[in-house]
């Protein structure tokens, strides 16, 4: 396996990490039914995500090409940091969110409504339920309000 690691910089705030390379394994055909690959290059796939873990607060793509032989895996992962003084919770990797307010006049006096919608994703690793604790925290978070 051989490999490179680039970052790029921008503006002196936000980080990419590119790393790229390839990966090759000797390979024989023949064995088991006739003219089938007994591995692949392809089948270490995940071994190569793993050598670099995810960065916190990082998106991760990846691209893979597998040569026709299968012996030669070529691989580029790239991390691009969220471009957001805010820190994701851990384990996500998308968040966005809406709050909307409604009042109306009623017998009582004004009735106030209000709508919190959070849509996030989660990484492959985290549990689902991770996505309703981080709603309940960002529901009942009173930072900053007196």
């Amino acid at each position: 396996m051989q490999y490179t690691i680039d970052w790029d910089i921008n503006d002196g705030q936000f980080t990419t990490r590119i790393v790229s390379g390839y990966l090759e394994i000797n390979n024989t055909r023949g064995q088991g039914q006739a003219g089938e690959v007994s591995h692949n290059a392809d089948s270490l796939r995940e071994t190569l995500a793993n050598l670099h873990p995810t960065l916190p607060n990082f998106h991760r793509s990846q691209h893979y090409t597998e040569s026709v032989d299968k012996k030669r895996l070529n691989f580029s992962i790239v991390d691009r940091q969220i471009e957001s003084p805010n820190a994701y919770p851990k384990g996500v990797t998308n968040i966005s969110g809406k709050h909307r307010v409604r009042w109306a006049r009623g017998k009582e006096g004004a009735v106030l409504a209000n709508f919190l919608t959070i849509e996030l994703e989660l990484d492959q690793r985290s549990h689902p339920l991770t996505a309703f604790v981080i709603f309940l925290d960002t529901l009942f978070s009173h930072d900053g309000i007196s």
